[in-house]
């Protein structure tokens, strides 16, 4: 794979439908394939220099982000209903979802139909107009295509020129992007978030050649990206690169060390820097933001915009179900993950960014909301923002989240196996706006969790008992959401 990583050229081919690009090596060998109606002319640039996002400036980063989840990688419980239609069962994987549609072939006409439709550009205009600055955009390893996967890897490449697209609407809203290695070779987490729904059986990470594998995807994409961030059409969009979605450690019950982490993550994060990245890098905490092997990890001088990615959710904490949002917005402003991000604060990498969060927790209300259930809501959201550094200036460790997700209608309530469409689900931050819960511009939002502390009399959070709240999910199997 190593002739891979030569200067490429980018093909360029405009259509009245989509402008998709087409990435090739100078070997010859795809990187990604666009079927795309062209009119005008096909145009070949070649770029030599490095351009990048911007340098490594050191500088605190405020991010005010979503997730655009369920969209280049798919995750069958935000959409149910599409799915039922198809015949196909909820929490299955991707791979496991090509193979129910009947194969590549058939699979691929809906799967792009999904790619094409899933998000629009009037819905990052949307989320721009409501103050969001930056875009997390989790994909799979075989989106780089056919030669990037192993017998028995039955993955549908063909969503890099969509993915291209999104960088170009961005681009043109003013929007940050960060690109998400959600999907890694060999299974980091055996969730269908993963690529493939199989548990701690599938989870083949760990090996030696799959964890190879993976860097060597992160250094191709840095190159890539890097050349991206260097048009004209996309040009600086790209500010960071996340090294790798939830593996699956022993702090949540999954089988690879926390040590096996930090060792890859170490070796990843040299390799991608010499492969020419300026822009940020986010790496995984492995659901133990408080294990004493990150202390002084990553750190400044030396590293710089290098975040630690951590995830907090409500919904997946037993010790929270029963929970009201007034008591869940007690538990945000005086809690455990309060207490993780104050207490690593100078001591793990540049900081740490929540990746993920959400509003659902099992006693979320139906819509429509009542005046005072929807100010309970409003200040759970704004509670959760303002300590995870996207609101105002954190004290602690946190540099800003990004809500999971941009867009869902799959949704989690008393019994954790069923779900359907919800126009309102909790985990779409369109519908936050829409609905009046999340705030009209981010940018100009507040929260005070002391005055909230006070007037809810100082009554104590409940005892957690996960310290990052993700294990244990609606399928009642230790499913993640995200």
């Amino acid at each position: 794979m190593t002739g891979m990583y030569k200067v490429i050229t980018i093909f360029m081919v405009v259509s009245s439908l989509v402008e998709a690009q087409k990435l090739r090596a100078v070997n010859g060998k795809d990187v990604a394939s666009a079927t795309v109606s062209a009119q005008g002319d096909t145009t070949k640039i070649d770029f030599f220099q490095n351009k990048a996002v911007a340098a490594r400036d050191g500088e605190r980063r405020q991010y005010r982000g979503v997730n655009l989840g369920g969209w280049l990688l798919l995750e069958s419980w935000m959409y149910p209903d599409f799915y039922k239609t198809l015949g196909i069962k909820t929490w299955l994987g991707e791979m496991q979802i090509v193979a129910a549609l009947g194969g590549k072939e058939k699979a691929l006409p809906i799967l792009e139909k999904h790619w094409d439709t899933w998000l629009s550009k009037q819905d990052l205009l949307e989320l721009k107009n409501g103050g969001i600055t930056h875009i997390r955009i989790p994909i799979g390893y075989w989106i780089l295509g056919e030669e990037f996967l192993r017998p028995g890897e039955t993955y549908l490449p063909g969503a890099w020129p969509y993915l291209l697209r999104a960088l170009e609407w961005c681009k043109e809203l003013g929007l940050k992007t960060i690109v998400d290695l959600h999907g890694a070779p060999g299974v980091q987490n055996g969730h269908d978030n993963g690529g493939f729904e199989g548990g701690n059986e599938s989870i083949k990470w760990g090996e030696p050649e799959n964890q190879i594998r993976t860097t060597e995807v992160l250094v191709y994409l840095a190159k890539n990206l890097t050349i991206v961030n260097g048009t004209a059409a996309y040009e600086g969009t790209v500010q960071g690169l996340c090294l790798l979605n939830e593996p699956w450690t022993t702090s949540v019950g999954g089988p690879l060390s926390m040590q096996l982490v930090k060792n890859w993550t170490q070796e990843t994060t040299d390799a991608v820097l010499a492969a020419g990245w300026k822009g940020d890098i986010w790496f995984p905490d492995g659901f133990n933001l408080l294990w004493e092997g990150w202390d002084g990890f990553l750190q400044p001088p030396k590293y710089k915009n290098v975040y630690a990615d951590s995830h907090f959710y409500m919904l997946f904490d037993p010790a929270l179900w029963k929970l009201g949002a007034l008591a869940q917005t007690n538990n945000v402003c005086q809690g455990y993950n309060t207490m993780q991000l104050d207490k690593v604060k100078g001591k793990i990498a540049s900081g740490v960014v929540i990746g993920e969060y959400s509003m659902d927790f099992l006693t979320f209300p139906d819509f429509p909301y009542d005046a005072q259930t929807k100010k309970a809501l409003q200040d759970l959201l704004l509670a959760q923002q303002q300590v995870y550094g996207v609101i105002g200036e954190a004290s602690s460790a946190a540099v800003g989240g990004f809500f999971w997700s941009f867009k869902a209608l799959g949704r989690v309530k008393d019994d954790l196996t069923k779900l359907k469409d919800n126009p309102h689900s909790p985990w779409s931050y369109l519908a936050l706006l829409r609905d009046g819960i999340a705030p009209k511009n981010l940018a100009l939002a507040s929260f005070d969790c002391n005055a909230f502390v006070a007037e809810y009399h100082d009554q104590p959070p409940p005892q957690t008992t996960q310290g990052v709240t993700t294990a244990g999910g609606p399928s009642g199997g230790g499913q993640t959401q995200a």
